[in-house]
């Protein structure tokens, strides 16, 4: 939802976002002879809230700053090894993983948004202990950077007038 104020060339907006992302991790033993590839797909659910700046009738474009409370509901983690072909697959437990914030900025020109994504935390639990009492995430860190595309659908007749 779009809250524009009376210059029409600001306003708030709040909406829900689904995404996957994917984060690939690389692990070394000492002396490297050995690498742990590992990649996370997080699939979450977001509710961002933000401030935007720029034209937003005749061309829909303008920037935007705001963050985002991500519900972070499904990871899915792939291990690959380099002394053996093995590849692990599996789903995290709820309990591996916990939801977030990302603080972002961006631009928005038609339907088409770019946006720069910085989560200082980390998507797995750190605080998680495996049955074996092994604290699996006990190094992860946050700070991640992420680069984000997507399409905006505006609801607006004029607009989609204009566009189709």
């Amino acid at each position: 939802m779009n809250f524009d104020f009376i210059d029409n060339n600001t306003g708030i907006a709040v909406g829900a976002q689904y995404s996957e992302t994917t984060l690939r991790y690389k692990y070394y033993t000492v002396g490297k002879s050995y690498l742990l590839e590992e990649e996370n797909n997080i699939k979450s659910i977001s509710i961002p809230l933000f401030l935007k700046f720029g034209v937003f009738e005749e061309n829909q474009y303008f920037f935007f700053i705001g963050g985002k409370y991500n519900i972070n509901y499904e990871i899915k983690q792939t291990q690959t090894v380099n002394f053996n072909e093995e590849i692990k697959f599996r789903n995290l437990k709820k309990e591996e993983f916990k939801d977030n914030i990302t603080i972002f900025i961006g631009v928005n020109i038609k339907m088409f948004n770019i946006e720069f994504d910085y989560t200082p935390n980390t998507y797995l639990n750190t605080d998680f202990f495996d049955i074996n009492e092994i604290n699996p995430y006990s190094n992860q860190r946050g700070g991640i950077f992420t680069l984000r595309t997507s399409f905006n659908f505006p609801f607006s007749r004029d607009f989609l007038k204009e566009i189709f």
